[in-house]
């Protein structure tokens, strides 16, 4: 996808500034990430479905109530001022005649939140972002794009709070099917759009971060009621 095709779609996030909600752990900011999500028809044959998605911060796409990809950390780390990057996706097989369903949820990453040493939050901005756009390409030779806008909306989910440094909350009181085409979201909150800087848009030159192997831990303890301790033997990068 060329730059010149970019500007089809805007850049969306949750409405008003960050930090949002109300999530405070002193001296620690960790807001909740954003579930955004929208809605399609789909009423011909498709032929392709092709998904593109970046973000100033970190973002998982959905369709239909699946994850499009096991990426993680999309679109990666860049220096924002300068660049951002842009996975592609083949959603052929999650497109399904009738109504559809597109979301995701949009977390601080490197953009906004906890960088290195000193708890420093906003390294690059406040406000983290999606842009992404599905091109449907159809058998009969025409095509239709869904992209990011303002008939996009948005809400929290049981991830309560997400960041690198400083870990996940999950609450799964707070899960729903909120990806689901027949999911009402009428009630989710107008997106916010534009973006606090407009970085040259690039195809990721590298392959993306993936879950590779499973541990098991070597033992479990509980030093408190319903706390618990997993010794999983070794150092290492993952959840």
């Amino acid at each position: 996808i060329g730059a010149t095709e970019w500007p089809a779609c805007q850049v969306i996030g949750p409405a008003g500034c960050a930090p949002w909600g109300d999530l405070k752990y002193t001296p620690l900011l960790l807001p909740p990430p954003s579930y955004l999500r929208t809605a399609f028809n789909v009423s011909k044959k498709v032929e392709r479905a092709t998904l593109y998605a970046t973000a100033l911060g970190v973002v998982d796409m959905h369709m239909n109530g699946h994850l499009v990809s096991n990426d993680r950390f999309t679109p990666g780390w860049t220096d924002y001022n300068k660049r951002v990057h842009y996975r592609t996706y083949d959603v052929t097989g999650l497109v399904k005649p009738g109504n559809n369903a597109l979301g995701a949820v949009l977390g601080d990453g490197w953009y906004s939140g906890y960088i290195g040493w000193g708890q420093i939050r906003d390294h690059y901005g406040k406000k983290p972002r999606v842009r992404a756009q599905l091109r449907i390409d159809y058998t009969d030779g025409t095509h239709d794009t869904v992209a990011t806008g303002t008939e996009w909306r948005a809400s929290t989910g049981p991830i309560t709070s997400a960041d690198f440094l400083m870990g996940e909350t999950y609450d799964a009181r707070l899960a729903k099917n909120w990806c689901e085409p027949d999911f009402d979201f009428s009630r989710w909150d107008p997106v916010d759009t534009g973006a606090e800087m407009n970085p040259l848009i690039q195809a990721h030159p590298a392959p993306p971060v993936r879950p590779f192997a499973e541990l098991k831990p070597e033992s479990v303890k509980e030093p408190h009621p319903g706390v618990y301790v997993f010794n999983m033997g070794q150092n290492f990068a993952g959840f």
